[in-house]
């Protein structure tokens, strides 16, 4: 975790209100400061965007030589990055068009090459599309056509009964594909209808390719499910900035009564309260006021906000949730059975998750592999934890409190 001068200085440089104005705490930095400043936008992922805003604000030149020196470097790597990126994305897109399946790009792709200001700003670990659940079987064909194959073996009626997106497609290029047919998993209780993002879907052009994309409304409630309920507030400043800069591009025209209509609608008034009221805390971009005291909840407690702040600016959490709940918190007993629970997962979710055959004898073989990986992967978590380090502990209580939190949003 970054210290919180470095923090602020970021969000002072990202924040979208009166963008062109040079913010006061930015003038006359130290070199320690600039440091701190650098620290903080690797933390977070953002050094590509912190570049382009210093040098949009004139402060760039600014910057001691080896801070110059590394945002422009991380910006060279992210921009040679996206574009192989975008052009697997191109062939993965004209694969779709040939067979005339339509095709919506979602997050990554969507919003480096339409809502920030240069495609090198957003960096994305995957690419994900959504087609039409009918069209699931022929875009899976042009994909292996092209040679990506599927990190598991899978019935394509199973997966739409347990997920909202395909198992990861692996193959030429350097990300996976998720091919979507809803924005929304089965299993939470958001009655999102596919049919209507598509309704609202708006035409445009990414990686040289036709496509669709979500609406700006949509758009949001996808960010929104991504980071509140998917990821529990665990990715970092980068979701929250997404967001930001999304209604600070769309800030003309964005329908917020749509946006209201859609969150009683969907069940996501809880989940697009908490990151609007965020949002507008961090980068302030300009959200209505009336719209955060429509959607705020009854059951709302101020410190929530506070609590999610505080994980959100800790960084991308390190420590894994399931680690988390095993070492903050309930008796000894509780712990072990959620241990056991932890290791023996069901075999049918073994088969998915390590591509074996139904059936196979190697599933058993595979717990024990299981076990040794997860020792190995949290045994230096376990033993900071063992030596009661502050950090170690402060990080599982804030993931356990985001948990409970998941639970209070995915209530009506």
């Amino acid at each position: 975790m970054t210290d919180q001068k470095g923090t602020q200085l970021l969000l002072d440089c990202l924040m979208t209100t009166s963008p062109d104005k040079i913010p006061t705490s930015l003038e006359n930095l130290s070199p320690q400061d600039w440091e701190h400043l650098w620290d903080a936008s690797s933390l977070h992922g953002l050094g590509p965007l912190l570049n382009y805003r210093l040098y949009e604000l004139g402060l760039l030149t600014d910057a001691p030589h080896n801070i110059s020196h590394k945002l422009r470097n991380i910006m060279r790597i992210n921009a040679r990055r996206n574009i192989l990126t975008f052009n697997q994305l191109g062939n993965a897109l004209q694969a779709l068009n040939n067979t005339g399946i339509p095709v919506i790009v979602l997050k990554g792709a969507h919003l480096a090459e339409l809502v920030y200001p240069d495609t090198a700003l957003r960096p994305f670990g995957d690419i994900d599309l959504l087609v039409r659940k009918e069209d699931l079987p022929g875009a899976l064909k042009s994909f292996y056509a092209l040679g990506y194959s599927p990190h598991w073996d899978f019935d394509i009626q199973n997966e739409c009964q347990r997920a909202y997106h395909m198992p990861p497609l692996s193959g030429p290029g350097p990300l996976s594909i998720d091919l979507h047919w809803n924005i929304s998993n089965p299993a939470y209780p958001f009655p999102i209808n596919p049919r209507d993002l598509w309704d609202r879907a708006q035409k445009a052009t990414i990686a040289g390719q036709p496509v669709h994309v979500l609406s700006p409304e949509d758009l949001l409630f996808h960010l929104t499910l991504h980071t509140s309920v998917q990821h529990r507030f665990a990715l970092g400043l980068m979701p929250i900035c997404d967001i930001s800069s999304l209604i600070y591009r769309h800030r003309n025209t964005l329908n917020w009564i749509l946006v209201k209509t859609l969150a009683h609608q969907w069940n996501l008034k809880k989940c697009l309260f908490l990151a609007l009221s965020l949002s507008k805390e961090l980068f302030q971009p300009p959200i209505p006021d009336e719209i955060l005291t429509s959607l705020q909840p009854e059951d709302y407690d101020p410190i929530t906000l506070q609590i999610i702040k505080e994980h959100v600016l800790a960084g991308r959490s390190q420590l894994t949730l399931n680690l988390a709940e095993l070492l903050e918190g309930e008796s000894l007993s509780k712990k072990a059975i959620r241990f056991y629970r932890r290791i023996f997962i069901p075999p049918d979710v073994m088969v998915r998750e390590y591509g074996l055959p139904p059936g196979s004898p190697r599933i058993y073989l595979q717990y024990l592999s299981r076990v040794r990986t997860l020792l190995l992967k949290n045994s230096g978590d376990a033993i900071e934890f063992v030596r009661r380090n502050p950090v170690a502990l402060a990080s599982a209580r804030r993931q356990n409190q985001i948990t409970a939190l998941r639970d209070w949003m995915c209530t009506p």
